[in-house]
């Protein structure tokens, strides 16, 4: 059996996405269980990507004008941005026009 190289990159890529929403959903879980200890994992976890990510962001404002965490902070705030590029990314190829050609 021979895979097509680039399904199988594309593939792969949906592996580490789908890894990628499971650690975002389990740092806002744990963000949120701090605050309100009936919140769950599965509430957290079945929302979709960009959801999770927004929540993370609100996450973040809590450590806002914290000096000793202004570093990390920066690279959080990049992070998020990263994130956003490559589900914006993953989006247009998920649901791209196939257009056929004879």
């Amino acid at each position: 059996m021979q895979i097509d190289a680039t399904a199988g990159a594309y593939g792969l890529f949906q592996v580490v996405f789908a890894d990628l929403t499971e650690h975002l959903a389990a740092a806002v879980f744990r963000l949120q269980q701090a605050k309100d200890p009936s919140v769950t994992f599965e509430q957290i976890f079945r929302l979709e990507f960009k959801r999770v990510l927004d929540r993370f962001k609100e996450e973040l404002k809590q450590f806002d004008g914290k000096r000793s965490l202004e570093e990390d902070l920066h690279w959080l705030h990049d992070a998020v941005g990263q994130m956003a590029a490559i589900a914006q990314w993953r989006h247009d190829r998920i649901h791209a026009r196939v257009i056929w050609s004879e």
